[in-house]
């Protein structure tokens, strides 16, 4: 069988899929990789992405019925050439779904991507066991060592696996022009990003109306993949990734999810995070690990708790004016991922 790569990138939201293809794109440079996932935003996300001739993407609609979702997915795992497994977060599948394939596939080497996931949910499948058992290799890419399989023996660290890397971003008139921003504008830049449930977005919405309306002062934008309810007093945008303009940005406002905070640390841009209730990720931990490093991210429960904090940073900073993003580490490419990831299907 020809050496090639199958991400299992099942999840609604960003992060699976986006973890999924930070790292395909260097392995896709020497082999094939076909991507699964049932992503409600990948159609979006594929548009942005420059065509790699060895990445294929498979793609099931978020509301497919459970029963046909699980029957597409094992034909894909039997049928499509591969030699190395790599399953994003959930070791059984996101319904359990592989653990009686996994063990069926032990001609494959089977490497789970280990983002945070709730102890609770660890413990009622028993899943370390289960990984301990059927995984030959663990990356954490940018969790720590506060996750739930973070010391068995197959486990490796590395830094967090970003979309973007170092020198493919633009300068700052490319970032002004995909924002609808004047270059010379002297005011600070507040970038709202939308996404999760449709209550989460609602919050970001009137968090963005009431933000325009408090501080007038501030340069506005609102990042969204569709435009979103109501008539905004403000541009949206819709653009991926959203490295691409982060990284102008004197503060973003988003959510406690893998891509928001570990995009916003590398870019070295200041972060108002408001951590929301996930049945297996925990927003709120991985904001306040990473907030004892890191002085520039702020945690806010509440519409009120943003507010204050928006008003304590634009005093407290002035605009950046940055011309040029800064240089930053993608554990995706590091060459102690590639070259053991590589050792497994060569």
């Amino acid at each position: 069988m020809q050496a090639g790569w199958l991400i299992y990138a099942m999840g609604g939201g960003w992060g699976h899929l986006n973890r999924a293809i930070a790292i395909a794109r260097p392995l896709a440079q020497h082999h094939s990789v076909h991507i699964l996932t049932n992503s409600p935003y990948a159609p979006f996300m594929q548009s942005y992405l420059s065509v790699l001739p060895n990445l294929q993407f498979h793609t099931l609609a978020p509301d497919i019925p459970l029963s046909e979702a699980c029957y597409q997915i094992w034909r894909w795992l039997k049928t499509l050439p591969y030699t190395g497994l790599l399953v994003d977060t959930f070791p059984r599948g996101l319904v359990g779904e592989l653990a009686d394939l996994l063990p069926k596939l032990s001609d494959r080497s089977r490497i789970l991507i280990h983002r945070d996931l709730n102890p609770r949910y660890v413990a009622s499948h028993h899943l370390t066991d289960f990984v301990r058992c059927h995984y030959e290799r663990l990356w954490i890419p940018g969790e720590g060592t506060a996750v739930p399989f973070a010391t068995l023996p197959q486990v490796r660290q590395s830094a967090p696996w970003l979309v973007r890397q170092p020198g493919e971003l633009g300068d700052r008139s490319t970032a002004c022009t995909l924002l609808n921003v004047e270059p010379h504008d002297p005011s600070p830049l507040v970038l709202v990003l939308l996404a999760g449930q449709p209550e989460e977005q609602a919050f970001f919405v009137a968090l963005s109306e009431a933000i325009a309306h408090t501080f007038p002062q501030v340069t506005l934008r609102l990042l969204a993949p569709e435009p979103p309810k109501g008539t905004l007093p403000y541009p949206w945008i819709a653009h991926y990734p959203a490295m691409d303009v982060l990284w102008m940005a004197d503060v973003v406002i988003g959510s406690g999810g893998y891509n928001t905070v570990h995009e916003c640390i590398a870019l070295k841009v200041p972060l108002i995070a408001v951590p929301w209730k996930r049945l297996y990720d925990r927003q709120a931990m991985r904001l306040k690990r990473l907030q004892n490093n890191n002085q520039d991210m702020h945690i806010a429960y509440s519409l009120p708790e943003v507010m204050s904090v928006l008003e304590w940073v634009l005093a407290t900073a002035p605009a950046s004016q940055r011309q040029m993003p800064p240089d930053f580490v993608n554990g995706a490419i590091a060459p102690e991922v590639l070259q053991d990831l590589s050792s497994y299907i060569t």
